[in-house]
């Protein structure tokens, strides 16, 4: 799952209480994912599809590459009236504005924002559920679960105000969904137990995790494509499992993976950047394991890692150079994505032991 507070501190999803504080992603499997160098989907081959063939491109390549071009000539917008309060910013650093859902025991921002200042995020109320979340760049927060949910995590909002994520129902199991508007659709990987979305992009691509039981709850996960209704799973060479993050306009997915029979990314995790069927490590120089929270058309990828003292941080990688993120003040941060505008957003906790959501612009 895409990485948030609780994937550094404690395997997947649960389905009660803290989301945040309950997840850092397993992962399984042995097959290789390829790119055909086109614009708006992948092929990727695996042991489930072997035989994925490409779309041949994207009817609507060039309305949405002008879509693209024409919303990130605009000024970037953000939230700013009613989160001015808690703007931190530090002489010749960042600006961060942290971002808490009114009444909420703790907030997470998880994808965003767009290119119109929209985030997303979750957040969990006094009975340890945790709700859906959009965030405006003017400061207004709207909560939201799709049906049946008993717990819901947007993972991504895309140029275009489509949300993704993954809720629990009431049985206990995790689904994939899709917001389009005020229009839900279920997303269920075939004949596996849970499965969820983690992206999508502006031509129909989507990547998410499928699971070895129902919750998706410290197990192993494999990443997969769905793209024009067919599933392609998909895991980096040598991996024993893995689980994507984010999916460009451009086709190229960041995520997580590990190596460790038997291990998940809880314990043993390396990021990775897939670009036209090469796959680049992503490893802070002080990183004990690391894991990625998205990317964006540059290419830039973003998450957490731990050091040797165990502590977390988040980091930005560009062109094999990394930044490291440490929200002031806070003792424990994590970078969950970064926008087209380099605006990155993620969570933090503050010494009190609070988590909240941030975004940090440049």
């Amino acid at each position: 799952m895409k990485v948030r507070m609780g994937q550094i501190m404690k395997g997947p999803a649960k389905p009660a209480g803290l989301m945040l504080l309950a997840c850092l992603f397993a992962c399984t499997s042995t097959a290789v994912a390829q790119t055909d160098g086109g614009l708006g989907h992948c092929t990727l081959l695996s042991e489930s599809s072997n035989n994925a063939q490409g779309g041949g491109g994207c009817p609507q390549l060039s309305l949405n590459l002008r879509l693209l071009s024409a919303q990130i000539s605009q000024n970037k917008r953000l939230p700013s009236q009613q989160l001015s309060q808690n703007n931190k910013q530090l002489p010749g650093h960042p600006t961060y504005i942290q971002v808490d859902y009114p009444g909420a025991t703790a907030t997470t921002i998880n994808g965003g924002p767009n290119l119109e200042g929209t985030s997303v995020g979750g957040w969990t109320d006094t009975s340890g559920v945790t709700h859906g979340f959009t965030l405006t760049a003017q400061g207004v927060f709207t909560s939201f679960d799709p049906p049946g949910s008993v717990n819901t995590v947007p993972e991504y909002i895309d140029v275009a105000g489509v949300i993704v994520g993954m809720y629990i129902d009431s049985a206990g199991t995790s689904h994939g969904f899709v917001l389009n508007g005020d229009h839900y659709t279920s997303v269920n990987y075939p004949g596996e137990p849970g499965d969820g979305l983690e992206g999508n992009n502006p031509f129909g691509e989507f990547v998410g995790l499928y699971c070895s039981t129902p919750a998706c709850m410290d197990e192993t996960v494999h990443s997969f494509v769905l793209y024009n209704g067919r599933y392609t799973s998909f895991d980096p060479p040598g991996a024993t499992g893995s689980y994507p993050a984010t999916v460009s306009a451009l086709g190229a997915i960041v995520g997580s993976y590990t190596i460790v029979s038997g291990a998940t990314c809880e314990t043993q995790c390396e990021a990775f950047l897939l670009v036209n069927g090469n796959y680049t490590n992503i490893n802070p120089p002080e990183s004990v394991f690391t894991v990625a929270g998205g990317g964006n058309l540059q290419n830039q990828v973003v998450g957490g890692y731990f050091d040797s003292a165990g502590t977390v941080h988040g980091y930005l990688w560009s062109n094999g150079a990394y930044a490291t993120i440490d929200y002031p003040g806070g003792t424990f941060t994590l970078a969950a994505g970064i926008n087209d505008l380099d605006l990155i957003e993620g969570d933090f906790i503050d010494t009190a032991g609070h988590i909240h959501g941030f975004i940090r612009i440049p």
